[in-house]
């Protein structure tokens, strides 16, 4: 009987060891590679006259060869050499049927690629090039949207490594300008797009002279080390190889030797909205990674327009002053525009800000802005007063090498947001076509009365990935939309406290309307006289820095 309850005892302490390990042991590896699918594909041969990308085989070869081997996803698929449009949509197709119920489904492309009809085309090995995208390529769209159809609650990663330039009007199309194919990023909840380039550029294949011996294309050689990396959230990765990817671009050769710079900016879409790694694995906390602060290339600087000149910092682009006659046509303050600035390209990031939050410069930090709303990294920083946007500003100028950022006149950023375009809406010609510029209230938003039920975007309700909608005609993406900027309102002010636009401003505005605003809101003109301290979450903002 004694012996019995020994073994008893025994038998207890042994299960209550094993559930004390088992917890553990899942702690320690979190990550389910099985339950992660992936299609690959890789298209080096085209028929002619379209130039042939061998290097596009070796990626998807070397893509594949990491997540089997480094993340051991054993359910990756490939396509290699010369899949057809048919065979490419056969294998999608396959890949559907494969996924579960909280699945994550990875999809990579290399090989030709364009901007058309408003969408992104992925172009088959049987692409014809005297036919247009649309009749032959496969629509980036479509692919979302068939993912999302599923209704299974699969983590979408799609990652392209293709040019994103404009061939031209669809057939049938005329007079179409040369900017039309640029459409939002239709990423919905639960996708992260990678582009392997911004709108209207080119993906390099290689980098000229010297170049010739490597085996990968430049974005792509610069994504598989990070993409090894589980421990790095999606947005991690998005981040790092936007910014490796645009050094190596400007180091590109002509076959003489002369240095080509080359502008090729990678874009993503984090609509995620929760810190995620490449195996569907939720991140608690921001991984370990090195800031270098002291990273400032100035060589970087100034290609044709964009200036970037450390990682950490926003992007800006070069703006001329108006000549005095554009000026008088747009009603523009001339005494105003007294100074050639670079304005941000995008608006101030939620990752940017908690960059500003956590690391202390020269004594400079962003305060702590809490907040109930769960975004992702690339959305704009809502929630901010006047002095929270100068405290950012000032935390900027600390950095090494950086200097003359403020924040901008409303002169300054009207002139901007018109990007050469009409003085009402800028680039969009009437209100039926803000939805292709502008995150605002659409005929998506029906519960509001102001909407605007010219157009749909197919965005309801919240803010979106910075440069998820078209650019203007100077390149800056939401001047208009997705969230009301903080600007120094110079109508009446004297010439003194508007030119700096910053601590002496005599009365702090915001310009360019919200996703809750309807076209009134949205027009260049259209401004609100807010408190200093007030923060909403409609409000965020973006920078300007003063040129020599």
């Amino acid at each position: 009987m004694q012996l019995l309850r020994s073994n008893g005892l025994l038998a207890t302490l042994l299960l209550a060891t094993m559930s004390m390990v088992a917890p553990a042991a899942t702690q320690e590896n979190p990550d389910r590679p099985e339950r992660v699918k992936a299609l690959v594909i890789g298209v080096a041969d085209y028929r002619k006259p379209t130039i042939d990308l061998p290097r596009a085989a070796n990626d998807a070869d070397g893509v594949a060869q990491v997540l089997r081997q480094k993340l051991g996803i054993t359910n990756t698929e490939i396509l290699n050499e010369k899949p057809s449009r048919a065979s490419i949509l056969a294998a999608w197709r396959k890949h559907l049927k494969r996924l579960k119920r909280n699945d994550v489904s990875i999809f990579f492309f290399s090989g030709h690629g364009a901007e058309q009809n408003r969408d992104s085309y992925l172009l088959p090995s049987d692409f014809d090039a005297s036919r247009s995208a649309v009749q032959g390529g496969i629509a980036l769209s479509a692919l979302i949207d068939e993912l999302k159809r599923l209704d299974k609650n699969v983590l979408g990663i799609f990652i392209v490594d293709m040019c994103r330039r404009d061939t031209g009007p669809a057939a049938g199309e005329k007079n179409i300008e040369s900017s039309s194919s640029y459409a939002p990023v239709r990423a919905s909840e639960g996708m992260f797009v990678f582009y392997a380039a911004s709108p209207g550029q080119v993906a390099l294949h290689d980098l000229g002279r010297g170049d010739e011996n490597t085996s990968h294309s430049v974005y792509t050689r610069e994504l598989l080390p990070l993409l090894a990396e589980r421990h790095r959230g999606l947005h991690d990765i998005a981040k790092d190889v936007r910014w490796t990817t645009y050094k190596t671009a400007l180091r590109r050769r002509s076959l003489d030797g002369r240095e080509t710079p080359h502008l090729q900016v990678p874009a993503y879409f984090d609509e995620v909205l929760k810190r995620t790694n490449i195996l569907g694995t939720p991140l608690k906390s921001d991984p370990a990674r090195k800031i270098d602060l002291k990273s400032t290339p100035g060589a970087l600087a100034g290609t044709k327009g964009i200036e970037w000149s450390c990682q950490h910092c926003p992007e800006l682009v070069h703006l001329d002053q108006p000549r005095d006659e554009q000026r008088v046509r747009d009603g523009m303050r001339t005494a105003k525009m007294s100074k050639r600035i670079a304005m941000g390209r995008f608006e101030i990031t939620r990752d940017e800000w908690r960059l500003c939050q956590s690391v202390e410069v020269a004594g400079k930090r962003c305060p702590t802005i809490d907040t109930d709303i769960i975004e992702g990294d690339r959305r704009p920083m809502t929630g901010v007063a006047w002095s929270d946007a100068k405290a950012y500003v000032a935390w900027l100028n600390a950095l090494p090498g950086q200097k003359r950022f403020r924040l901008p006149t409303e002169a300054e950023w009207e002139y901007a947001a018109r990007g050469g375009g009409n003085p009402v809406f800028g680039p969009a010609t009437d209100a039926s076509r803000l939805c292709e510029f502008a995150n605002g209230a659409d005929a998506s938003l029906k519960s509001m009365l102001w909407v605007n039920v010219q157009c749909d975007d197919g965005k309801a309700r919240g803010t979106t990935s910075v440069g998820s909608y078209r650019p203007n005609g100077f390149d800056l993406y939401d001047m208009q939309g997705n969230v009301w900027e903080w600007v120094c309102a110079d109508a009446d002010a004297p010439e003194s406290s508007a030119r700096a636009g910053h601590a002496d401003c005599v009365q702090p505005a915001v310009k360019g309307g919200s996703w809750r605003s309807g076209p009134d809101s949205l027009r260049i003109g259209a401004v609100q006289l807010l408190n200093a301290n007030e923060r909403r979450r409609t409000v965020g903002f973006r920078v300007v820095r003063e040129l020599d």
